[in-house]
């Protein structure tokens, strides 16, 4: 079995169930899934040339969010929860996309630095693109929501949550339900991309 070939494999079984599993190392075939990390941070500690932003919230900001321990939680003044967010520092500015195939991000200004913790493993599946182009992305609470990802908050779909994707070659597989009644069954979505 080529090295390639028994890495898949390996990360097959591992499945990704927990969401903490690192993607470093991991790379995708030409085609499948494509497995990209997200860094709106440009070497100057600025927004990324490639990005926008679409919109400016004040708030206080707490790492690890849910992309891993590069990635911050935000609560905005108006009550509103922004996960992940990015920052090249503590004060930030915080960038914080609500869909990684769109520019767009928020800014986020905090009066103090963030509070960060140590535990949150280095990068993890955050966001996924599903066949339909619909973007679901990880909650840290499952509040209203029946699976790990929640896709009603992104781009419009007939899919309401999907659980965690589990490797397959050449595409990765979540299994996900639509929107409907709490007793809808969750079935097999393939994933075009993976954002960690």
């Amino acid at each position: 079995m080529k090295p390639r070939a028994a890495m898949l494999a390996v990360l097959s079984a591992v499945a990704l169930g927990a969401l903490g599993a690192s993607l470093a190392g991991v790379e995708s075939a030409g085609t499948g899934t494509q497995v990209t990390a997200y860094d709106p941070i440009a070497a100057s500690g600025t927004l990324a040339s490639t990005l926008r932003v679409n919109g400016r919230l004040e708030g206080h900001c707490s790492g690890g969010g849910v992309a891993g321990s590069s990635s911050f939680r935000c609560l905005t003044t108006s009550s509103r929860i922004i996960d992940p967010c990015f920052a090249a520092r503590l004060r930030g500015p915080f960038y914080c996309p609500t869909n990684p195939a769109l520019p767009g991000v928020v800014e986020i200004t905090v009066q103090s630095p963030a509070a960060v913790t140590r535990i949150e493993p280095a990068a993890r599946p955050w966001a996924i693109e599903l066949a339909d182009r619909q973007v679901c992305i990880a909650v840290m609470a499952a509040i209203g929501a029946r699976g790990a990802f929640t896709c009603r908050a992104t781009t419009p779909g007939p899919l309401e949550d999907c659980r965690a994707p589990v490797v397959h070659t050449p595409y990765w597989i979540a299994r996900c339900q639509r929107r409907g009644p709490q007793t809808a069954p969750f079935e097999p979505v393939r994933v075009l991309t993976v954002w960690s």
